[in-house]
Formats: C-alpha cells, structure tokens, sequence
C-alpha cells in the first residue's frame, strides 16, 4: 500500500528534525566552520544525499537555526516586558530555566549553541537579527528590574550590572552543564534569584 501525503510529509519532518538536531549539537560544539557535512548527515543517521535534500549547504542549517533561537529570545523579551509584578515574573522564568536545565538535555545544547551563534559571523543577517535581538532581551530585563528596584523587590544598584550578572548565572550553568553533566546541580530558583533580592 503506497504511502500518504500525510506520511510523507511525518518523514520529512522527522528528517529535518534529526538533522536539526544534529546541527544544533555540532554547531554547539564546533561552530559552523568546525562542523562538516559527512559528521552532521552521520550524526542525524541519514546520508549526505538526504541532508541536501533538506538543506543546500550547512550554513543553510545554521541560518534556519540562528532564526529559531531568535525568535525564542524574542519570546523571553516579551515575557520581560510583560505588565505584572517583576519579583513574579523573574521567580516564574527563574524556575522555568532551572526546570529545564535539570529535565532537558537538549536544552543544554540549545544554550550552548545560542552562545557559539552568537560568537558567529556578526555580518551574517541572521546572526546581526539575533544580536538585535539579544540587545533587546537585555534591555527589557534591565527595565524590569528597574522597575522591581523602585518597588523595593530587588536590591539598589545598576540594573543593567544586575541584568547581565543574571544572565550570566544561566550562561554558566549551561557551560558546567555540558562539561560536567552527571556531577552539575542546578541550583534552585530561590538561590538563583538572591542575586538580585
């Protein structure tokens, strides 16, 4: 019995997946340079053949990549800049990236490669658009701590120190994560959190 569209279509989409990936581990990694096309169809279990199908060039892969871990940086801005208490918002986001440094191996790869992106190419439009958009995110998480500063939430200062030391905090968890894996305990948000209360 032949197959469906709709079959069809799963497969593929289980392709790119696998491939996804394998590229999102690799360029973690090695970066897009240090990454070749035989080690990323080898480690997506496909042919290079197949990988072609799906994308032109690795650098294809990356791009589709980049744009992904923007627009997820764009939802974390958004969620900056929500109207409601700071203290909640940061405590909700706090927990949520703690949750999933200890549950999700692949987001560990997500950070990591979110870092080496970032380390990319700056005149590449998708990684300038998410350079952009990590200045965005920035700024968005020093307002809002400003804001929880003047309702007494979080302690005086530089919010835009405050801000980068927070973030910091999740840059090397992610890092002792991926190097040290079985031995890493991801604090608890309440203890991620004292730097700014």
């Amino acid at each position: 019995m032949p197959r469906s569209e709709a079959q069809f279509e799963a497969m593929r989409r289980s392709t790119r997946d696998k491939i996804q990936a394998a590229g999102s581990r690799l360029f973690a990694q090695k970066g897009v340079a240090g990454t070749g096309v035989q080690e990323l169809a080898d480690s997506a279990g496909i042919s290079v053949g197949l990988l072609y199908r799906h994308y032109q060039t690795k650098e294809a892969l990356f791009d589709e990549l980049v744009d992904f871990a923007r627009i997820g940086l764009a939802q974390l801005t958004e969620c900056f800049l929500a109207e409601g208490d700071p203290l909640e918002i940061l405590t909700e986001l706090t927990e949520d990236v703690a949750a999933q440094y200890r549950e999700d191996s692949s987001f560990v790869e997500y950070m990591l490669f979110l870092s080496q992106a970032m380390l990319a190419e700056p005149q590449r439009p998708t990684v300038a658009a998410l350079l952009a958009e990590d200045k965005r995110r920035v700024e968005a998480l020093t307002a809002l701590i400003a804001r929880g500063q003047r309702l007494g939430q979080f302690r005086s200062g530089g919010s835009g120190a405050l801000a980068f030391a927070y973030l910091s905090i999740f840059q090397g968890i992610g890092i002792f994560c991926s190097i040290m894996p079985d031995t890493v305990q991801v604090p608890a948000a309440e203890i991620l959190l004292r730097i700014l209360c």
